[in-house]
């Protein structure tokens, strides 16, 4: 049994670079803008194996799409010379979100006017950009890190952060749990909020009340991504009893989330911008691994994680070795808002190792595999529990048919588990 490690997380982000770097020079969703000013992604990385029939879906773009890329790319802006491909692809990029109606001929206006009051949207951008030189922000700032940090409310962030109630759905005053998280999460990056700002109580109290009722999957989705955003936002905004809060609270989802770690599959989040339903979708085990990795509280219940932390080892070979990570119900696309946050969590891991425990229990199955791997060491372990069975039935004043029976099915048992581990 393997675990993701350092070099294999480099791996990965030296991967997913390449493929967005290539999808942003390259991809057919750059069909009809000038390419000499824009570059664009969409919500698909190119997958050659897709049939071409299904062409909406490779040349779609728009606002997730480009913060993914920049959000993979913007680390490279500070290598290489300015003429570098990498960062004509990154002015690109952002010229055309910053200029989408021009970009777009005036198409798709309803749908940029919607993106750019989108609190999710916005500061998804703003966290993808953050890396970006000061002088490369200054237009961010005034298009959307201004509005985002006026459209705010006392306590946090609707889904929208529009104030013109004329033109757009009136809003609660009611913050709303998410949009507050990623919000915090990008202000904290530009350095635009405080350890003492009222949002971060109102949101770490909203968590603790949270996680005493009865969840369902979809909930206990949302309360993992909000605690994901919170612990990788830039640290001196949490303070020590914050820190602590939040660890106590991420124990206590882990081990609600046990039961869904079995199979790969995420959730969906559906909230309304301008009377129109938006999606969004969580990779809730995705960010759960990484919660494991950084939260300082291992618990006994935290070794059935053990297996999920297999399964994210195999989902980053996929990725270096060109197989792909797709969710089941995503056909074979390949999300690139997926790829980003594997990108993310690849580097916020990249000095992490699993809890000691689950390091001991992958050292013991690989030796149990290895003694199941062997037919003479396992002939001797079923024949001895057989005979042992034998004899308790027989020799001993209270041997049961029930101690027999279960003797011959944990024979029966090991002699399969050494045939299937031959195949």
């Amino acid at each position: 049994m393997k675990f993701p490690n350092k070099s294999q997380f480099e791996s990965t982000i030296n991967k997913i670079e390449t493929l967005f770097l290539r999808q942003c020079k390259n991809g057919r969703q750059l069909n009809g803008l000038d390419l000499t000013k824009y570059s664009a992604c969409g919500q698909f990385l190119d997958n050659p194996s897709e049939a071409i029939a299904n062409s909406d879906f490779w040349t779609q773009r728009g606002f997730h799409g480009c913060s993914a890329a920049l959000s993979t790319l913007s680390k490279l802006h500070s290598n290489g010379p300015d003429s570098s491909d990498e960062k004509k692809v990154i002015r690109n990029l952002l010229n055309y979100v910053l200029d989408r109606k021009i970009a777009e001929n005036s198409g798709k206006l309803d749908s940029i006017e919607s993106d750019e009051i989108n609190t999710i949207k916005v500061s998804e951008f703003i966290i993808a950009t953050s890396a970006l030189p000061t002088s490369m922000r200054n237009q961010i700032d005034q298009k959307f890190e201004d509005p985002l940090r006026a459209g705010r409310l006392v306590n946090g962030w609707a889904y929208s952060i529009s104030h013109n109630s004329t033109q757009h759905e009136p809003r609660s005053n009611d913050p709303s749990a998410l949009p507050t998280c990623y919000a915090i999460k990008a202000l904290s990056l530009c350095g635009k909020i405080n350890n003492d700002d009222i949002c971060i109580s109102w949101i770490v109290n909203w968590i603790k009340g949270e996680i005493s009722k009865n969840n369902s999957i979809a909930e206990l989705s949302v309360i993992t991504n909000c605690i994901y955003l919170l612990k990788t936002s830039r640290s001196n905004i949490l303070t020590a009893k914050v820190t602590l809060d939040l660890d106590a609270s991420w124990t206590k989802v882990r081990d609600q989330l046990l039961p869904y770690t079995m199979s790969f599959f995420e959730t969906n989040v559906e909230y309304i911008i301008n009377g129109s339903s938006v999606y969004l979708r969580i990779p809730f085990q995705i960010y759960a691994f990484t919660l494991n990795r950084i939260c300082n509280r291992p618990s006994f219940r935290s070794l059935g994680w053990i297996r999920f932390e297999s399964m994210m080892y195999d989902v980053l070979s996929d990725i270096v070795n060109d197989r792909a990570f797709h969710y089941p119900l995503s056909s074979i696309r390949i999300s690139s808002r997926t790829y980003a946050i594997i990108y993310s969590i690849s580097n916020v891991c990249l000095d992490t190792e699993p809890s000691f425990a689950i390091r001991i229990l992958g050292v013991l199955h690989n030796v149990i595999l290895t003694i199941a791997l062997n037919k003479k060491v396992v002939c001797v372990i079923a024949s001895a529990i057989f005979i042992y069975s034998i004899f308790q039935l027989y020799y001993l004043p209270n041997g049961q048919w029930a101690n027999f029976c279960t003797g011959v099915l944990a024979t029966l048992y090991i002699i399969s588990l050494q045939k299937n581990s031959n195949r």
